[in-house]
C-alpha cells in the first residue's frame, strides 16, 4: 500500500490527528468517528471523508488499515480491542488502560490479531529531547544513571468547577492516589534511556480537597539496570504550570530543561564545556538528522522562542509520532513506543497507588 488509510475515533483530541493526516504524505485520512454527531459531522465534512457514531461501525470499515483511538482514558481497553479484533493497527492516546487487567486483555488481543499497536505518548518528540536523545545515543552523558521528571498543573485556578471538573479527568486525575497519569512523564525519559523500570515507590503528601488524590506525590522508580527516576505529580498546586520539565544525569553530562520563562534547555558535558558553564541544547541542533529536523518549525531555537512556550512545544512532534507509527504499519517496524513499553510505564503509575496505600513501600512492576 502506497498510504496508511486512517480512521481516527474521538473527535476532541483526535482532531489533532486528522489535522496532521491531512498534512502527511504517509497517511490517508479515511473516516472520523465520534458520539457527539454533530463533531462528526463537521469534521467530516471538513475533510471530506466518512463521518460514523460509533467506533465498531469505523472499525467495521473495510477500507481503514488503521485507526487512531483518541476515546477517553477509561475507555481505551474496550475500544482498542474492539479496533484490533476488527483487524486494525491501532495507535492509541495515553494512558493504556486505567486497571492492571484492562492492560493484559489488550495485550491478548494484540497477539490474537497479529496488529500493530503505539502508543500515542507525544512527548517523546518534543523537540529539544531528540536532540538529547542523539546526545545520549552518541555518548556525549556518558551512561545515564539518573532522570526526573514533573507534570505540575493547577486545576483549582483555571477551572471555575474545581474539584468536580467532570468526564475522564475527574476519574483519571483525582480518583485515585499516587501518579495517575504518568506517560508523559516516564515515557520520555525511559525511551530515552532505552530502559522499563521494574520498582516504583510513591510517598504523598495527603489530601486538600475531597476526593482520594493527593495534593502532590513523589515517586522513585528503579529500572532494570539498577538506574533511578524521580518524578513528582500535583494536579493542584498554585503555581505556573509546567509539564514538559525533564532532566538526565550521566556520568559524563547532564540536561536539564527549563523551569520558568526566562529559563532555556540546557546541557552540561564534560570537556565541551567549562566547569559550571551550561550550553543552550540547540547549539547541538545539528546532531538530530535533516530526517527529523524537516518536521520542525523554522524559526529563533533560543530562550524566549517557541522551544520555551510549554503548550507550542508538548505537542510539536505530533505529525511525526503520526508518520513513525505509519512506517511501522507500512514496513513492519517495530513501533517507536511498543505495547511493552507503554504497558510498562502505564503500570508503574497505576501501581504508585498501590505504594501509597500500603506505606510507600516498594511495588514491583510487572512485565508485558
Amino acid at each position: 500500500m502506497d498510504k496508511l488509510r486512517i480512521g481516527v475515533v474521538g473527535l476532541r483530541r483526535g482532531a489533532v490527528h486528522c489535522a496532521n493526516a491531512a498534512a502527511s504524505e504517509m497517511v490517508e485520512l479515511v473516516a472520523v468517528c465520534d458520539i457527539d454527531k454533530e463533531r462528526a459531522d463537521k469534521i467530516a465534512g471538513q475533510y471530506g471523508v466518512k463521518a460514523y457514531y460509533d467506533h465498531r461501525a469505523l472499525c467495521a470499515d473495510e477500507g481503514i488499515d488503521a485507526v487512531i483511538m483518541a476515546t477517553p482514558i477509561d475507555v481505551h481497553a474496550d475500544t482498542v480491542v474492539d479496533a484490533l479484533d476488527a483487524g486494525k493497527h491501532v495507535m492509541s492516546e495515553v494512558i493504556v488502560a486505567t486497571t492492571i487487567e484492562d492492560i493484559r486483555r489488550i495485550g491478548d488481543a494484540i497477539r490474537r490479531s497479529g496488529k500493530t499497536y503505539m502508543m500515542a505518548e507525544n512527548y517523546c518528540y518534543i523537540r529539544p529531547l531528540l536532540i538529547v536523545e542523539e546526545m545520549i545515543r552518541r555518548g556525549m552523558f556518558g551512561e545515564v544513571y539518573y532522570a526526573e521528571s514533573d507534570y505540575l498543573k493547577d486545576f483549582q485556578e483555571y477551572h471555575p468547577l474545581f474539584p468536580n471538573i467532570g468526564g475522564w479527568r475527574q476519574k483519571t486525575y483525582f480518583g485515585r492516589r499516587g501518579h495517575p497519569y504518568i506517560t508523559h512523564t516516564i515515557g520520555p525519559l525511559l525511551h530515552i534511556m532505552d530502559e522499563r523500570v521494574t520498582t516504583v515507590s510513591c510517598m504523598a503528601s495527603g489530601r486538600a480537597f475531597d476526593m482520594p488524590a493527593d495534593s502532590t506525590c513523589a515517586l522513585m522508580l528503579k529500572t532494570e539496570k539498577n538506574h533511578l527516576i524521580r518524578l513528582r505529580a500535583s494536579f493542584v498546586s498554585p503555581r505556573p504550570d509546567n509539564v514538559t520539565y525533564y532532566s538526565f544525569q550521566g556520568t559524563e553530562g547532564c540536561y536539564q530543561a527549563p523551569q520558568g520563562p526566562t529559563d532555556f534547555h540546557k546541557v552540561y558535558v564534560k570537556g565541551l564545556c567549562r566547569p559550571g558553564e551550561w550550553k543552550n541544547v540547540y547549539e547541538f541542533k545539528d546532531l538530530v538528522s535533516d530526517e527529523w529536523r524537516r518536521y520542525w518549525n523554522a524559526g529563533d531555537y533560543g530562550a524566549g522562542s517557541l522551544d520555551n512556550d510549554t503548550y507550542a512545544l508538548y505537542d510539536s512532534g505530533a505529525l511525526m509520532m503520526l508518520e513513525r507509527f505509519a512506517d511501522c504499519v507500512l514496513t513492519g517496524k517495530p513501533a517507536p513506543v511498543s505495547f511493552e513499553d507503554a504497558a510498562n510505564w502505564t503500570a508503574a503509575g497505576l501501581l504508585s497507588a498501590d505504594s501509597v496505600n500500603l506505606g510507600s513501600i516498594p511495588v514491583d512492576v510487572p512485565q508485558f
